[in-house]
């Protein structure tokens, strides 16, 4: 008789484990082989890319949406002036006011034009920086605009830059308006910052031509040509334009790379006065009184000495020379004037325009000096001329371009810059129902 099984617990296998394991081993699992280092390296690099460009997709598509209006780069590297107004150039600007922006084949702001100058018309050519530039408005609003719609046969040519001061305005007569073969030069000054923009010491260095005093005499000063951002550019503007011109995201990159630059390029010797919280950001404070320091003395004297030999270069061409000044909000805003003063007893607003008023009288250069008109308007009529959205700091509005160029006709008119043959429109435009004849 066989002896019986020894009972298991149900489902357990008559085979000991370790004899199972022993006479069955359990398949291993299969490994891959390790990859190269270079291949390892390399799917990293693909992942980091796609990675990026998610991001980059990502950032993109958000900047579209806060930014719907397009804003390219509008300058251009040039080595003569610094830089000019990229031509054929269609965009927004938003940062302050707004305007749809278009610039013709030139390189000016506004409608295309002929080089030739047609028969029977007066053509003005318009110096300056960002007041005749005029970006913050529409073009028809422009004092430009404004001023050609009250004249009679007149062609008003915009070579208005930002950032320009007046060596650049110099520069530019000499190389780029003298072929336009204007009947006059009208040089608009913005005495808040144009004597600073005249000194590499007071403007921080920035890139551009400057005028020394060498012996008494001017001499060109062209070293931003070896700067490194002239470097750059000069290499690799024409991508530089291209990303920014298609790109949401690198024009949000370039707003914020232009106000940063902006804030760090005002040197403290171009503001030795306390900052006012009422005077605008970005003027040179040192204008507000007599010069204080060598580095401004030396700044009055080049840009004196500019002025006056771009009225002898448009005298010798044949044409008339004028000037005209702008103004800032804390001086033609009598509130915002007021505080200016009460914070700072020691300044005098009107220092520069009354100096450069008197520099013209003496040498008989025609000058339209518009502090005081402009502050008597607003005191009669309490419309703000600079500023939008409530502020009264900042660039002209639509009204301010509107009243200077209704001064500006009336003193080319009165002071004989203007054949009777085209002055007859403006005379009829401001004797209008409506429109106010005198600030």
């Amino acid at each position: 008789m066989s002896p019986l099984p020894e009972s298991r617990p149900r489902g357990e296998s008559a085979v000991s484990p370790v004899n199972a394991s022993q006479d069955n081993p359990a398949p291993e699992k299969p490994t891959l082989p390790a990859l190269p280092r270079w291949k390892r390296r390399l799917f990293a690099a693909i992942g980091l890319a796609a990675s990026a460009l998610v991001a980059l997709v990502a950032a993109e598509t958000v900047c579209r949406m806060v930014y719907r209006f397009p804003q390219p780069q509008f300058l251009q590297l040039d080595n003569t002036v610094g830089h000019r107004l990229r031509p054929n150039l269609r965009g927004y600007y938003v940062e302050e006011g707004f305007s749809r922006y278009m610039t013709n084949s030139h390189g000016l702001r506004g409608r295309e034009v002929s080089l030739a100058k047609p028969a029977g018309v007066f053509r003005i050519a318009v110096l300056g920086d960002s007041y005749v530039e005029a970006l913050q408005v529409g073009e028809e609003a422009t004092f430009c605009r404004q001023l050609e719609r009250r004249l009679r046969n007149v062609e008003v040519l915009n070579f208005g830059v930002s950032g320009y001061g007046t060596a650049q305005e110099y520069l530019t007569y000499l190389h780029y308006v003298r072929p336009f073969r204007p009947d006059l030069v009208l040089l608009v000054m913005c005495p808040g910052n144009d004597i600073a923009d005249n000194s590499r010491a007071l403007s921080g260095g920035y890139p551009r031509p400057y005028f020394v005093l060498k012996n008494g005499d001017l001499a060109l000063d062209n070293s931003f040509l070896e700067s490194r951002r002239h470097r750059v550019l000069s290499r690799w503007g024409p991508l530089y334009y291209f990303v920014t011109d298609h790109s949401a995201l690198a024009q949000a990159f370039d707003r914020w790379r232009r106000r940063t630059a902006g804030r760090l390029a005002a040197a403290p010797a171009a503001n030795p006065s306390p900052t006012s919280a009422t005077v605008e950001a970005g003027l040179a404070h040192g204008m507000y009184g007599p010069p204080a320091t060598d580095a401004l003395r030396e700044a009055w004297t080049v840009t004196e000495r500019l002025l006056l030999e771009l009225a002898r270069a448009v005298a010798d061409d044949g044409s008339s020379f004028a000037i005209m000044t702008v103004t800032t909000g804390s001086q033609v805003d009598a509130a915002a004037r007021e505080r200016a003063l009460r914070e700072h007893p020691e300044w005098d607003l009107d220092y520069a325009d009354r100096r450069l008023g008197q520099f013209a009288e003496a040498h008989g250069i025609p000058a339209l000096i518009l502090v005081q008109p402009f502050l008597e308007h607003h005191r009669q009529t309490g419309v703000k001329l600079h500023g939008f959205e409530g502020v009264s700091r900042g660039h002209w509005n639509a009204e301010g371009h509107r009243l200077a160029a209704e001064l500006m006709s009336r003193f080319l008119r009165t002071r004989g810059l203007l054949p009777d043959a085209h002055c007859a429109a403006a005379a009829e435009k401001e004797a209008a129902p409506g429109r106010p004849d005198s600030p």
